[in-house]
């Protein structure tokens, strides 16, 4: 086990995905710092999670909204509060695990973009690791080569555009159409898949975060993906010590 102590939160509605890992951290606490937007009570042995929720402004990634894009105009105060934790966290170099919009939070504040909406990932579907992660991720009692089933509820996802993260693992084919914005509309049944994969799993490559798309609380521990969600979380708290 990592010797983490606490795990810091945003948000009390998203207590779910806090409460999976929680029997990780030492001293079993899981704290909400909504409220208090700063990670200076954190210490170098805490953890900071962004929690799922509503689409994120992108006016926080310099886009144009779609008409399918459910997120305000402007950022919202939680956008705000979210992307200034997530640089404190990098200026203090904390340790950063985002949830769906968690894990799409910390692709923005790593330099990428969202896809505002896919379709097919409303439901379970099977995700693959990449072969980076097969060559340099090393996870314990994890067969890298196996599929996992994914619980999954979301709409929007990472398009990586940066080499600050690295993708973990990937989905296969879930959508015909990307559409980034009212003018980027990218048809997928033309071949265009291995162009743009669909990623469920990153890592930072100079930073201490992990992005998972999927929703590893909607599950249950024994569950697949519940399991491996927890395995690859305790992997890289403890890499990052």
């Amino acid at each position: 086990m990592a010797s983490k102590k606490v795990l810091y939160y945003v948000g009390k509605s998203h207590y779910a995905e806090a409460e999976v890992f929680r029997d990780m951290f030492d001293d079993m606490k899981c704290i909400d710092i909504h409220n208090q937007p700063t990670t200076d009570i954190m210490t170098k042995h805490d953890v900071l999670l962004l929690g799922g929720g509503e689409d994120i402004s992108p006016g926080l990634y310099h886009s144009k909204p779609c008409q399918y894009n459910f997120g305000p105009t402007l950022p919202s105060r939680r956008d705000v509060v979210e992307s200034l934790l997530v640089r404190m966290a990098k200026e203090r170099n904390l340790p950063v695990i985002g949830i769906c919009r968690g894990a799409q939070m910390l692709g923005v504040e790593s330099g990428n973009m969202l896809v505002q909406h896919v379709t097919g990932h409303e439901r379970d579907h099977d995700i693959y690791f990449t072969d980076y992660a097969k060559r340099y991720a090393n996870i314990p009692d994890v067969d890298m080569g196996e599929y996992y089933p994914c619980l999954s509820s979301h709409h929007q996802m990472v398009y990586r555009v940066s080499d600050n993260i690295m993708p973990l693992m990937y989905s296969v084919p879930q959508t015909k159409v990307m559409i980034f914005s009212d003018t980027q509309v990218i048809d997928m049944t033309g071949g265009e898949t291995d162009l743009y994969p669909e990623l469920e799993m990153f890592v930072g490559v100079k930073r201490k975060i992990l992005g998972i798309q999927g929703h590893p609380e909607y599950g249950y521990i024994g569950h697949p993906f519940t399991d491996l969600s927890r395995k690859i979380v305790q992997h890289y708290l403890d890499s990052w010590e």
